[in-house]
């Protein structure tokens, strides 16, 4: 019979995986290593305390058979098994309480998902590959955050004239100036808004309203987030010209096509800093010397770029710049808008007068001191985080290629945010893939989240001239907080899914 010295460690640590207060019983030991049957039981009941301590004291097996030398190997077996296993079940548990009902709506709409419980991890893990959708609170915005709800930070009108408003109006300025940092720019020149998407909007419909009278020629690429393109749109609508520049096959587009579309009546250029389905960095400091020589204002949507590449207010002298906090692990529901000094715009919301008369409306405190953290946070970090995803990018690239050659790589090979990767995969559909993906606890998105749900064919897709009609298009996306471990977890599982999604 094996020593209890022998197993005092084992016992111990086999103990704590299961749950016991104490170690795990001698003869209980002896069940777990010789009777299968035993040691089913204790796996699938580690969660029915009642049923786990019947088992303890019922075991079935009162002393070894096997050699000490095959008994010591199988005990280390276990444990190993039972480190790996119970934690990654335990995951997934979660995972499913959570989310569980939501996996089961496509089988509601007929499109089924249950093909990939063909697809069991043994180390199941959730993995978040969507950061270029938004991204989770950071521990120091969390933080801010919860502490102005508890009122920590007060909860003053900025507007105020009281000595609590103007601390509040202090707070706000704070956040004002650790946003204009970012892009050396200067705190008077930053005016917060809801959304990169209002940003977006105040910007051009605030340089348009100047023209009713007359109307004029607005430009844009046919990469713009909607935000941007529905806008114009809008203005094509009611009489305004507009010129969309097409891209090339990687998405770029040239300050000299800006150039050659420029007209006497243009009365503005809008150019994202990097798109956001595919990645492509843009030339915006050569497209602003370009209007800034026509004498025309430059709106550039950073809503992407922001925090992630350096961007210089002063050097690339571009007119405006949206850009939003929930990307750089701040909150949802605000945002911000660089307007450089000297710019008129036309207020799209009038009212008391707040944001110095171009947004009317209370300071959303709490909000706007959450972004001036993240965008701290993300100047401080942005060159540990690029040197990061640029490695973790890579992993995935090389990696899909060699398990799914058929792939197809969208957008630039060079000067592409770091962390982005927009795949094709042929004879998939979309939706199901992504759901596939999420059984196993992988959240990536197709193309932009912002119009995912419109069913609609991917607008940037089209621009560069891709064919994706018969294959499923995925947007991964890295950020602060990936691991080589969730790249890795991908690549382990990327064919079988794909496996299934193809039946």
């Amino acid at each position: 019979m094996v020593s209890e010295e022998l197993w005092k460690k084992e016992k111990q640590q086999l103990g704590e995986i299961l749950g016991f207060d104490a170690s795990v019983p001698e003869e209980m030991l002896y069940s777990l290593l010789e009777d299968v049957n035993y040691r089913q039981h204790v796996f699938v009941s580690r969660n029915v305390p009642h049923f786990l301590e019947h088992l303890r004291k019922h075991p079935t097996v009162s002393e070894l058979s096997m050699p000490q030398k095959q008994a010591k190997d199988e005990m280390k077996q276990l444990i190993r098994h039972y480190e790996t296993v119970i934690p990654s079940l335990m995951r997934k548990e979660k995972y499913q309480i959570r989310y569980g009902k939501y996996l089961e709506i496509n089988e509601r709409r007929g499109e089924s998902c249950r093909s990939c419980n063909m697809v069991q991890p043994d180390d199941f893990r959730e993995v978040y590959m969507d950061y270029n959708s938004t991204t989770m609170l950071s521990p120091g915005v969390a933080n801010v955050m919860k502490a102005y709800v508890e009122g920590v930070y007060g909860f003053e009108n900025p507007g105020s004239i009281t000595v609590q408003g103007d601390y509040a109006a202090e707070l706000v300025q704070k956040a004002r100036r650790e946003v204009a940092e970012v892009i050396h720019a200067e705190p008077e020149e930053i005016y917060f808004t809801g959304s990169g998407s209002e940003a977006n909007n105040m910007a051009i419909k605030g340089i348009a309203l100047q023209h009713l009278e007359r109307k004029g020629h607005i430009i844009a690429t046919k990469m713009e987030h909607s935000s941007v393109l529905e806008t114009v749109c809008y203005l094509e609508e009611i009489g305004f010209s507009v010129t969309y520049l097409e891209p090339d096959g990687e998405g770029r587009i040239e300050a000299m096509s800006v150039a050659k579309a420029i007209r006497e009546d243009t009365i503005l250029v809008a150019v994202m800093a990097a798109n956001n389905e595919i990645g492509t960095i843009y030339p915006v400091q050569e497209i602003a010397e370009v209007c800034e020589r026509a004498e025309v204002p430059f709106l550039t949507d950073a809503v992407q770029a922001f925090g992630k590449i350096p961007l210089d207010a002063n050097r690339m002298k571009f007119t405006m710049l949206s850009c939003s906090a929930h990307k750089i692990h701040g909150p949802k529901g605000i945002g911000a808008l660089y307007i450089r000094k000297g710019t008129k715009l036309i207020p799209l919301v009038h009212g008391g007068g707040q944001e110095r008369g171009l947004r009317s409306g209370t300071e959303n405190v709490g909000q706007i001191i959450a972004m001036g953290t993240a965008a701290r946070e993300a100047a401080e970090n942005m060159e540990e985080d690029r040197r990061k995803l640029k490695s973790l990018t890579k992993k995935l690239s090389d990696g899909i290629q060699r398990e799914v050659p058929d792939a197809v790589f969208f957008g630039p090979g060079k000067n592409r945010l770091d962390g982005m990767l927009s795949v094709g995969f042929p004879g998939i559909s979309g939706n199901r893939l992504i759901r596939n993906l999420n059984q196993i606890g992988i959240c990536a998105s197709a193309g932009s989240a912002c119009s995912a749900r419109k069913k609609a064919a991917s607008h940037v897709l089209k621009a560069i001239g891709a064919d994706n009609s018969n294959m499923a298009v995925i947007r991964f996306g890295m950020g602060r907080f990936s691991t080589e471990e969730d790249v890795q977890y991908v690549l382990r599982y990327i064919s079988q899914v794909l496996a299934v999604s193809r039946k």
